[in-house]
């Protein structure tokens, strides 16, 4: 019985809170004449509201350069994000020598629509000599837009390890497209 009397008032206060929430995002995009500015501040307050702010969630899809002395090298990536803070992704630089497995780790919250991702992998040889080469792990500053369905900047760091964690080499590379949510699309 307790708990109904605390519990109810809380949910009523939480009911507020979102319909002020759309309110304002509704009539603060009013003189915009922008759906997707409306929904976007709507979206915005509800995921602060309830703590998700700092939550990714998809596939994003988009194309980075990595600056070589023969210039740039341009290649496509897919990055997962999962709402328990884990991450994943793959690149079209995984086939070149040393092949890389897919790359997994963390994602954290910095504040605003930036995020810093760590993630992790193993690579071989080559698709055809599996023999272990070593490991790399790549960080990642990310900006993504008010909507969270593109990734708007990015800056790379790339550091590659041997068998014995010997660190072989560095690079850098640089989101040059935004990188799209893939969004479901239904085969009719």
């Amino acid at each position: 019985m307790n708990a109904k009397k605390i519990l109810l008032p809380l949910i009523a206060i939480a009911l507020l809170a979102v319909s002020f929430t759309s309110v304002s995002a509704q009539t603060s995009a009013a003189g915009t004449g922008s759906e997707q500015q409306t929904e976007a501040q709507a979206q915005g307050g509800l995921l602060d509201l309830f703590g998700r702010a700092n939550i990714l969630k998809g596939t994003y899809i988009g194309k980075a350069t990595v600056p070589t002395p023969q210039g740039p090298l341009p290649y496509i990536f897919t990055q997962t994000f999962h709402e328990d803070g884990t991450t994943e992704s793959n690149a079209s630089l995984d086939l070149v020598p040393p092949a890389a497995s897919t790359a997994r780790g963390q994602y954290q919250h910095l504040g605003g629509n930036q995020f810093a991702v760590t993630t992790v992998g193993t690579l071989v040889n080559s698709v055809t000599d599996p023999t272990l080469f070593g490991t790399f792990k790549i960080r990642e500053l990310l900006t993504f837009n008010d909507r969270r369905d593109q990734i708007i900047d990015g800056r790379v760091q790339v550091d590659v390890f041997d068998a014995h964690g010997n660190r072989l080499f560095s690079f850098g590379a640089t989101v040059t497209e935004p990188a799209k949510l893939v969004m479901v699309e239904v085969l009719q």
